[in-house]
């Protein structure tokens, strides 16, 4: 039972983080309206890193020296799969350009829900 707590915390943190950041950029791009289907893909998005970050932080209580090298490892899990499910669904460009953008969306994401 506190697994699946733990994953609906994780879920709706991110979630509600993913979709600031999206308005944010969809704003500053001067895209006026967001597609239905971009909204599911949010919430798909969201709930593969939400059981990443469930599997990463369970169980684990220990000093900073220790959790960093977890840090890096789950950091480099989510970007794997939002970089995964950027191209798939079209959210980012194929190139370096594209993959060091969905890697810093994700580094915010990281920090605001830290």
């Amino acid at each position: 039972m506190k697994l699946i707590r733990e994953f609906i915390k994780w879920y709706v943190y991110i979630t509600f983080v993913v979709l600031v950041i999206v308005a944010l950029s969809c704003t500053t791009a001067g895209i006026d309206f967001v597609k239905t289907y971009t909204l599911w893909q949010i919430l798909i998005a969201s709930f593969l890193t939400s059981v990443v970050t469930t599997i990463m932080h369970s169980g684990h209580e220990e000093g900073l020296l220790k959790c960093l090298p977890r840090m890096f490892l789950h950091y480099a899990l989510l970007c794997i799969v939002m970089v995964v499910c950027g191209m798939m669904f079209d959210w980012i460009s194929q190139s370096i350009g594209g993959i060091l953008f969905m890697m810093g969306a994700v580094a915010a994401v990281y920090v605001i829900t830290l």
